[in-house]
């Protein structure tokens, strides 16, 4: 029988992977079967094999482990290895990994992050073959991994900081428990981007995987890894928590023991999920203060007593909190609209805020990026801009606020919209535009905000505007402005 190595490209997701995958193959290692092509989220190519990432991907929603969701942070149960669905992957697998072998190469390479939950198919498959298996496992900076899969799946699944953090130590932690005697070298995102780590990284890639390294092949990597793709780094970045950052450290330090690591970050794991009930706790009586009348002096910015007094006849916040079950659309100030972020919430699978203290705790604890609150504010530009991801662990739209006369940029900043009116609710406040105002504006949507729908925003019907107004007012609208 012929000497076969397979080598894993592994690691917790958006942490370098595709990169470290298109350098091996620069090193003259194959990466066989059909690759997924290059998207919006890596614009460079996965260099992954279709087949294997789909049959992953089938195989963890399954077994209801999806690797981005909230159970699978807590991590599969060893069970799940006598289920059938797990026993057809490992005997579709073993065939797979045979096939991919005939291309006449007798060293290839794999690289999908979900393998990192998966290792015990992968050995059980490969010492069927006689396979070697080797794996390299790729580390970056936790702060700029966590930003990336709340940015890319925040939208989606509703993955937010805490269990961005969970998962990232999910991955190593389970990975490194189911790598005993399988030779390992760990590389660092960062050093791709620093020409003197570069080159000592790529010349111990090529020696772990039996490579020379050439001249000619340190210039084709330094020009693969260009800085642009490299977007870590920001110092607006949320500090991820003391374990995460322990456990980092430790796996950048060379020779590392797997079994004795995986302990580790086991213990990593438990400190992690005791500082996030902790911080749950801080939030509750954070709420409970809130409701004093001390505490509630606190929300001053959020608070737009003439819009409050309009809907309840109140500028109370108790009266608020009173009224808000009888009226989800009840309004703390025109930029924040409980109706448009349940939209937001539902459209992402998530459930709808039913009580003001939900909205209060979103808007103080944004533990996520942030659903915009309002058609006209968008806190992913706002965040770029501006740079308030996680500075006090607030919503934007509260940052937005309180520094509104420093000239943030941003398409909420309604004084600088340049469009023919704007109408919101509050809006009529303004007593400069109080006599140019029509009687429709009684009969708007609570919370919707209005330009002119054609001119400004484009017909709805496409799906290409900014807002899609309520249908049961559009042709009002429509004619209202065609009259102005």
């Amino acid at each position: 029988m012929r000497y076969r190595e397979l080598i894993l490209c592994v690691g917790m997701h958006r942490s370098g992977t595709s990169l470290t995958a298109s350098i091996l193959e620069s090193l003259g290692i194959c990466l066989p079967g059909e690759l997924i092509a290059a998207d919006a989220a890596n614009m460079k190519g996965y260099f992954e094999n279709r087949s294997i990432v789909d049959a992953q991907e089938k195989l963890l929603k399954d077994l209801g482990y999806w690797w981005p969701t909230e159970r699978s942070s807590r991590g599969m149960p060893g069970s799940v290895m006598k289920k059938s669905v797990y026993i057809d992957y490992i005997d579709w697998l073993s065939k797979h990994i045979d096939e991919l072998f005939d291309t006449g190469d007798h060293q290839i390479a794999i690289k999908d992050p979900r393998t990192s939950l998966l290792m015990p198919a992968w050995r059980l498959a490969a010492a069927r073959l006689g396979i070697t298996l080797k794996v390299v496992i790729c580390i970056r900076e936790p702060s700029d991994v966590c930003w990336s899969l709340v940015w890319r799946d925040g939208p989606s699944v509703g993955m937010n900081w805490s269990r961005a953090q969970r998962l990232w130590m999910r991955h190593y932690r389970d990975l490194l428990k189911n790598l005993e005697n399988i030779p390992a070298l760990v590389v660092s995102y960062e050093n791709w981007f620093n020409p003197d780590a570069r080159d000592a990284q790529v010349k111990s890639l090529a020696n772990f995987i039996g490579k020379s390294c050439t001249k000619k092949q340190l210039e084709s990597v330094a020009r693969i890894v260009k800085p642009e793709i490299n977007h870590g780094g920001v110092n607006r970045l949320a500090k991820v928590d003391r374990a995460v950052r322990r456990a980092h450290s430790r796996l950048l330090k060379p020779g590392i023991i797997a079994k004795t690591e995986a302990r580790k970050l086991r213990h990593d794991s438990a400190a992690l999920e005791i500082n996030r009930l902790r911080q749950a706790l801080r939030e509750r009586l954070h709420l409970i203060w809130i409701q004093t009348p001390w505490g509630g002096k606190t929300l001053e910015e959020v608070i737009d007593k003439d819009t409050l007094y309009e809907q309840i006849g109140s500028t109370s916040l108790k009266a608020y909190r009173k009224n808000f079950r009888k009226k989800k659309d009840l309004r703390l100030h025109p930029l924040i609209s409980p109706a448009h972020l349940n939209r937001e919430r539902l459209n992402r699978g998530m459930k709808p805020i039913n009580h003001c203290n939900e909205l209060i705790r979103h808007l103080l604890y944004p533990d996520m990026l942030p659903l915009n609150t309002h058609p006209f504010f968008d806190c992913r530009e706002y965040t770029i801009k501006n740079g308030q991801l996680g500075i006090g662990g607030e919503h934007p739209v509260l940052n937005y606020l309180k520094h509104r006369n420093k000239n943030h940029e941003n398409r909420s900043n309604i004084h600088n919209i340049e469009v023919p009116w704007l109408i919101a609710l509050g809006a009529h406040l303004d007593r400069s535009n109080e006599e140019n105002l029509p009687p429709l504006i009684a009969r708007l949507h609570p919370g919707l905000i209005l330009a002119d729908p054609i001119t400004t925003l484009g017909d709805p019907s496409s799906g290409t505007g900014e807002l899609i107004a309520n249908g049961k007012y559009y042709g009002d609208i429509e004619a209202l402005f065609s009259l102005w």
